[in-house]
């Protein structure tokens, strides 16, 4: 596993090695695995919302608007680094592909934290154990 760091100091998280990443700057980082047909991205951004109910509220809308296939599956609370987090796995059509996704919405003083994760169905039992390693190592530096 090699740890990949938001340049801006406020994230981190581990994938396999043979992932790479694909777009890191301040607030946002990208990685793909299994020749990108797996894909994650990770936004840290200023709060905006007033709560994570909020925040998991406009998610959810979001991710309806962008796939109107989307379905959540299970939600759960999750703690990432000490700060209160709603994980929610999803299943959506894509280019005609029945995809599976994770969606980690975590909520602190300072930031709304966003880590998705989306794969093909049809991959799931090889992914979804490294899917469920790589949304369990984010961790918040600083906060």
């Amino acid at each position: 596993m090699q740890t990949i760091k938001d340049p801006g100091g406020t994230f981190a998280f581990s994938v396999p090695d043979d992932w790479e990443p694909t777009r890191s700057e301040a607030g946002t980082v990208c990685a793909a695995g299994l020749e990108h047909r797996a894909n994650l991205v990770v936004v840290a951004q200023p709060k905006q919302a007033a709560s994570l109910d909020d925040q998991v509220k406009h998610s959810r809308a979001a991710l309806r608007h962008a796939m109107p296939s989307w379905t959540p599956t299970v939600e759960e609370p999750r703690k990432v680094s000490g700060h209160p987090g709603h994980l929610i796995r999803s299943t959506a059509e894509m280019g005609g592909v029945q995809t599976l996704g994770q969606h980690l919405l975590v909520f602190t003083d300072r930031h709304e934290v966003t880590m998705s994760v989306s794969y093909p169905a049809s991959d799931s039992e090889a992914l979804g154990p490294v899917v469920a390693q790589i949304v369990a190592s984010l961790q918040l530096a600083g906060e």
